[in-house]
């Protein structure tokens, strides 16, 4: 329960951070910046939120019964890829719609991050209570 709780409160912190990068977003003229990211932070968070939940399990269970080392190892390796890839997508999907939004007007690109910001805050509220 305490990695979950963990989690819950990285997508609070997540979400204001958000909300504080989406304040700074200009939008008299229509532009604006990409924000810059830590690739140390986004790792960080990876590594929470897959130690938490039944993600670690879902991987582990079928590598243990598996009937030698190397399907074991197959199987991890597929399931590693497959997760990073599916994430991946997201990832690239969503960023592509704020991106258009940005493209569009800049104050679209604050509400999405916003709403996003709002999303992370009540989602980790919930994630804390529920644990």
């Amino acid at each position: 329960p305490r990695l979950e709780q963990a989690v819950g409160v990285m997508l609070i912190v997540l979400g204001v951070l958000a909300w504080r990068r989406a304040a700074r977003v200009p939008i008299a003229d229509g532009t604006a910046a990409a924000p810059a990211h830590d690739d140390g932070a986004l790792l960080g968070i990876g590594m929470v939120h897959g130690l938490a939940g039944s993600g670690a399990l879902v991987a582990a269970l079928p590598a243990a019964t598996a009937g030698s080392p190397v399907e074991a190892l197959g199987y991890l390796a597929g399931f590693g890829v497959g997760t990073v890839l599916a994430m991946a997508v997201l990832a690239v999907a969503l960023g592509a719609l704020i991106r258009f939004g940005a493209d569009r007007a800049a104050r679209l690109q604050r509400i999405a991050v916003q709403a996003a910001a709002v999303t992370s805050a009540v989602v980790g509220g919930w994630w804390i209570v529920a644990s």
